[in-house]
């Protein structure tokens, strides 16, 4: 079906010959199944809702980020009025 680092093959589809018992192919299953150890091979099974959520309960708080921002916002058009009201002043000078 896709390939891995292990190769191209995924998967394999065994089917009894016209010429093998039912009873046959059933050992034969069963004798495949307990050979097979799937830790091995390199299959691992994770507890993909208990790391989801453990990995989302550290975020970062946002909220906290916007308040900074929003400072830093307010601050800067503060600076920037006093500096534009310093230059109409300085322009005007000549003037008085």
């Amino acid at each position: 079906m896709w390939g891995s680092r292990w190769g191209d093959v995924t998967s394999l589809r065994l089917s009894a010959s016209s010429g093998v018992s039912e009873q046959d192919a059933d050992a034969y299953r069963a004798a495949l199944h307990s050979a097979l150890d799937p830790l091995a091979a390199g299959f691992v099974v994770y507890p993909a809702r208990g790391l989801a959520l453990e990995a989302a309960a550290g975020v970062t708080d946002f909220g906290e980020y916007f308040t900074y921002f929003s400072f830093f916002l307010v601050v800067s058009a503060l600076l920037l009025a006093s500096l534009f009201f310093r230059l109409g002043v300085e322009q005007r000078l000549r003037e008085i």
